[in-house]
């Protein structure tokens, strides 16, 4: 069953252009490497905000940012392919506020999910989203360009009901010096 999106979720818009449509997975491969290092430091970011607004002990703040390793490549939830060069359409996943949740909850009591930190956290990471995303998109663009690759990346304002998306457009690679086109097996044998 599709996840439902709303107004809080941040989408990823990943437009790969390919040679004659076609990408290889290095680049593909590359391009997630750099988001998932973007959404790791927004990820960390969150948990040192929240961790001083929420006024939390420095244990449970240290506890959080070594949890949040262990989520290693999964923090954009591929949702959707599109035809054409390559077209990906992802979810940031709800790491950094998972991690929060579950350290503060396993620190606290049972009685957690009724508790005002559970309402301050949940209230706090929704007054963060906007500023995320536009977090995320710069943090993204830097990446590339300290990886010399070529992008655009840009920002979609959210509206009422629908999240903030973020567009990566990936124009063709030029081919390395030295070798060749990649072509299918088909196209070498054919």
């Amino acid at each position: 069953m599709p996840t439902q999106v709303n107004r809080y979720d941040i989408r990823i818009e990943l437009h790969l252009h390919g040679r004659d449509g076609m990408v290889d997975s290095k680049s593909l491969l590359r391009i997630l490497d750099v988001i998932e290092a973007a959404i790791y430091n927004s990820d960390r970011t969150d948990v040192d905000h929240a961790a001083r607004e929420l006024q939390l002990s420095p244990v449970i703040r240290d506890a959080c940012l070594e949890r949040l390793r262990q989520y290693r490549h999964q923090r954009l939830l591929l949702q959707e392919a599109r035809p054409g060069s390559l077209e990906l359409i992802g979810l940031v996943a709800g790491v950094s506020y998972f991690v929060l949740e579950r350290t503060i909850g396993e620190s606290v009591s049972e009685a957690y999910k009724e508790s005002r930190y559970h309402a301050r956290l949940k209230e706090f990471f929704r007054r963060l989203i906007d500023e995320k995303a536009l977090i995320l998109a710069e943090a993204i663009r830097r990446l590339l360009a300290s990886r010399k690759k070529e992008a655009n990346v840009r920002t979609l304002p959210r509206t009422e009901n629908e999240p903030n998306t973020i567009v990566i457009q990936v124009p063709p690679e030029s081919v390395q010096q030295g070798y060749g086109e990649q072509r299918t097996l088909g196209q070498s044998l054919d």
